[in-house]
């Protein structure tokens, strides 16, 4: 909005002057506009902290999924000896 405001000040044909309920009309929309503009900064302010939240809590949850499987494997790979000690064990009684 302010852009706007801008370029048809900035046109050579616009009046050199604006009257002033005209002028007391555009700066009410420019106030309007910034404070919709401030609201939706906050808005995505609030937005980015949710995420970044959410981030950080899926992180953790990935970091434990990851131990637990390391530990599967781990625990996979000594039943897997185990079974080997007790084949050998067989084959030798």
């Amino acid at each position: 909005m302010l852009v706007l405001l801008t370029l048809l000040l900035a046109l050579p044909t616009a009046p050199a002057q604006v009257d002033a309920s005209e002028r007391q009309r555009l700066e009410a929309e420019i106030a309007a506009g910034d404070r919709l503009l401030e609201a939706r900064r906050a808005e995505i302010e609030a937005i980015t902290r949710s995420l970044g939240a959410t981030d950080a809590s899926l992180r953790a949850r990935i970091g434990e999924r990851d131990r637990a499987a390391a530990d599967l494997a781990e625990l996979a790979r000594q039943r897997l000896d185990l079974q080997e000690g007790l084949a050998t064990l067989t084959a030798e009684v």
